[in-house]
Parts: structure tokens; C-alpha cells; sequence
């Protein structure tokens, strides 16, 4: 599915539950994913969140990237390392983002 389908769901698309999508968001969550793509995550698949906001899901190393681009294009990106410890970190623009998973492709390359 494109991500530009989003921008044709319309308020109630889930069975009379779910938000439209700002062409803003959908922005957003392209340039996330083209981000992930461009610093060599191996997998990266999206999905339409219930409040207008995007869920992306990335792999790098066996490892799972949790990524949600609200409606306001901030990120909230959640991940378990090897030993199962969880991260959460909250990004208030793309330059954090891309600067966070930057800095985690790194690490885990290492």
C-alpha cells in the first residue's frame, strides 16, 4: 500500500473509528522512511494509526524499531536491545529523528 493512500481515508474509515491523515503527517512519515532506507535498515513496512498518526516498523540487525510519526510530525520511537532492555525516545522534529536512529544504526554496526 502507498502512503499516499492515506490521504484518502476519511474520518470513520475503521469501522466508523479512525482519524484522516494530514498530507503534512504523511510528509513526515515518507521522509522517515526514506531516512531508515538511506542509513541501511533492511526492512521497513507502514501502517494507518487510528488518530491520524503513522506507525512505521523497521529491522536493522535483527533488532525491531517501533516508530510512530504523530500528526504533529514528532516521533515517538521505541526498540529492545539484544539483552531485551527497552528504549524509548521521544523526537521533536526530523533532525532528531534522523539524528537518533542515525545514532542507533551506528551502534548497532559496531
Amino acid at each position: 500500500m502507498s502512503l499516499d493512500l492515506f490521504g484518502d481515508y476519511k474520518k470513520g474509515w475503521y469501522y466508523g473509528d479512525g482519524e484522516s491523515f494530514d498530507e503534512k503527517t504523511i510528509e513526515c512519515a515518507r521522509d522517515a522512511i526514506k531516512t531508515l532506507l538511506q542509513i541501511g535498515f533492511d526492512e521497513v513496512e507502514y501502517y494507518p494509526g487510528l488518530i491520524g498518526d503513522i506507525f512505521i516498523e523497521a529491522t536493522i540487525s535483527s533488532i525491531e524499531f517501533f516508530i510512530t510519526v504523530n500528526k504533529d510530525c514528532t516521533y515517538q520511537i521505541y526498540h529492545e536491545d539484544s539483552d531485551e532492555k527497552e528504549h524509548n525516545f521521544d523526537a521533536k522534529d526530523e533532525t532528531g529523528f534522523y539524528e537518533y536512529m542515525l545514532m542507533m544504526h551506528k551502534g548497532l554496526s559496531e
